[in-house]
């Protein structure tokens, strides 16, 4: 997908973080299709734009959209006229998406945040990964180099606390490092880059019985 940059030489440039602190925002980032929308926001586009990317009409998404800008979760960067018509060019707030932990408590009346927040990171990442292997993104032959196929890992370790406490230590070095590089690439708009998708789910599991 092309993507445009402000005609007008702005530089647009996103917050790193975003916290969410509400419920009704939340609400709107757990739908799949808005948090779709929203990834590919992550640079400078139309909502036509966005329609091709995704192959769906642009006129389903126009309310999609509008709610995500309603709740603060992009903002219009740019505006041009086409054929008599305004065009909006639309970018995310942030770069990164944060919960506030009182949501995470499950103590809603009306919903739980927590399994609302959980529901929305696996689905974007399952439908991502369909996505890139439905289009050929994702390259499963057997002779494909490592960075252009898909690794996909799920494993119940036995660990004893210290060694839970390593594991969780170093993921999270490793994430806080690769984030350091993606946002410089991006504040640079670095050459020869592309998007790659990473799920990290790591918790403490019911023991089965093969490991009780």
């Amino acid at each position: 997908m092309t993507l445009n940059t402000p005609h007008n030489g702005a530089i647009a440039i996103p917050a790193h973080e975003q916290v969410i602190d509400d419920l009704e925002t939340l609400k709107v980032l757990a739908d799949p299709l808005r948090l779709r929308i929203r990834e590919l926001m992550v640079q400078p586009s139309t909502v036509k734009q966005i329609a091709a990317e995704l192959d769906i009409p642009a006129t389903k998404l126009y309310y999609h959209v509008n709610l995500l800008e309603k709740h603060g979760l992009i903002t219009v960067v740019d505006s041009r006229l086409v054929s008599g018509i305004m065009e909006r060019v639309y970018q995310v707030a942030a770069y990164r998406v944060q919960v506030a932990p009182h949501l995470l408590t499950g103590s809603q009346e009306d919903a739980n945040p927590l399994e609302m927040s959980i529901r929305s990171v696996f689905d974007g990442a399952r439908q991502d990964l369909l996505d890139g292997l439905h289009s050929g993104t994702i390259d499963t032959s057997e002779t494909s180099e490592v960075i252009h196929g898909a690794k996909v890992v799920s494993l119940r370790l036995s660990l004893t606390e210290d060694q839970a406490r390593m594991l969780f230590a170093l993921l999270d070095n490793v994430i806080d490092e690769f984030t350091k590089i993606s946002d410089s690439n991006r504040s640079q708009h670095a050459l020869n880059t592309r998007p790659y998708r990473l799920f990290s789910a790591a918790f403490p599991s019911q023991p089965s019985d093969a490991s009780s």
